[in-house]
């Protein structure tokens, strides 16, 4: 076969392999239309007599028309971290077990020692979750050690 022959046989291959390209994507794209997205980070932080709290949180949602039910349909997936410092007046702070709530989100925690002005990561999770935590939203932490009790509030770091 002649040079020039297997240049146009190449053309059409290509262009039926970007045709059969061309109409996965347009139906694709019908199967699951993608309305929005959404997406935003916020660190909350607070502090009380012996503790510095952080929660480092971030969000995404994808919302979308589900073409076999007819309704409007989304994911999500959530991470989040949460940071302790000790402040108090001992070198370490032993045994120590934690409570984080709000309207949305709860978590718990023990078994942890801290040492005195060293942040450290009490917990770190990555999910898909319903329910998204607000800016707004009231987050309470309670930290026990040692016989102690104290409760921070955790508010978003403008």
């Amino acid at each position: 076969m002649s040079s020039a022959r297997r240049a146009e046989v190449r053309g059409k291959n290509s262009r039926i392999i970007w045709f059969v390209v061309l109409i996965l994507i347009l139906f694709l794209s019908g199967c699951a239309s993608r309305l929005d997205v959404r997406a935003d980070h916020y660190l909350f932080e607070g502090k009380s007599t012996h503790w510095k709290a952080r929660l480092d949180y971030s969000y995404k949602q994808v919302f979308y028309n589900n073409q076999e039910t007819k309704r409007l349909e989304y994911d999500s997936i959530t991470w989040s971290q949460l940071y302790l410092c000790f402040q108090g007046p001992e070198e370490k702070a032993l045994d120590v077990s934690w409570d984080l709530k709000s309207q949305t989100l709860g978590a718990s925690g023990s078994g942890f020692e801290f040492q005195k002005g060293r942040w450290t990561v009490a917990s770190s999770s990555t999910g898909r979750k319903e329910h998204i935590l607000d800016r707004s939203e009231e987050v309470t932490l309670t930290i026990r050690w040692e016989g102690q009790v104290e409760t921070l509030s955790l508010k978003v770091k403008d």
